[in-house]
């Protein structure tokens, strides 16, 4: 049962080694030059992603604004007797602005997301075609020495696994880029205190989490 799991860990830790990308910085600079007519599209995602940004950080804001008025607006009224009402002065206005600031949000982040699917999709067919037109030119001994399968999987699998992750992994991770560096902006913003301890503490737990699982894969 021993000599079986070592024989695991091996294969696991060679696949591990095999899925590990080789000239990754290159093919960053390649997949660039090969969306130079796409730039532009990109850079109104980034737009839309930092405004997006902030209007989902502005409405929590906001909203809490509006919980003050209203429960000042209440204790007014308590105080006089008179009976409470949400008029357009005191507090419709600000109602109004809220559900604009959200459908504003919800504007920028189906753009940033019909973009960011064009843009892969557009990659993806352009690699298709010169995919395509290389393997035209190949001669033949090319296809008598290797598999059918890992042609299939070099043209079809890889190309949509990229689209993939075009589509939803770039996409996230700048807007996580964007919450992260916002919802920093406004924690310094209300206490610079509370930000660095939260900041030391989050630290801590990287370390720990990062210590405590190396030694769990050094385990036999």
């Amino acid at each position: 049962m021993s000599e079986n799991n070592n024989n695991n860990t091996e294969i696991l830790a060679d696949e591990m080694d095999f899925e590990t990308p080789d000239h990754a910085w290159q093919t960053v600079k390649r997949l660039w030059r090969s969306t130079g007519d796409q730039h532009k599209r990109l850079a109104v995602v980034l737009v839309s992603v930092v405004l997006y940004t902030f209007l989902a950080i502005l409405a929590p804001l906001y909203s809490a604004h509006i919980v003050d008025l209203l429960w000042n607006n209440i204790k007014a009224t308590l105080t006089t007797g008179a009976a409470f009402q949400v008029t357009w002065a005191t507090g419709g206005r600000d109602i109004f602005f809220l559900l604009l600031i959200y459908l504003a949000t919800a504007l920028f982040y189906t753009l940033q997301s019909f973009l960011m699917s064009s843009f892969a999709e557009k990659l993806n067919l352009r690699l298709r075609t010169e995919i395509s037109e290389k393997l035209n030119r190949l001669p033949l001994s090319f296809f008598d020495r290797t598999k059918t399968g890992e042609i299939l999987s070099r043209t079809v699998n890889d190309l949509d696994k990229t689209s993939e992750a075009l589509q939803t992994g770039m996409l996230k991770l700048f807007t996580a880029v964007g919450m992260i560096v916002g919802s920093l902006v406004m924690m310094f913003r209300f206490s610079i205190l509370l930000t660095l301890v939260f900041l030391v503490f989050t630290g801590i737990a990287l370390l720990t989490t990062r210590f405590v699982s190396a030694k769990r894969c050094n385990l036999p």
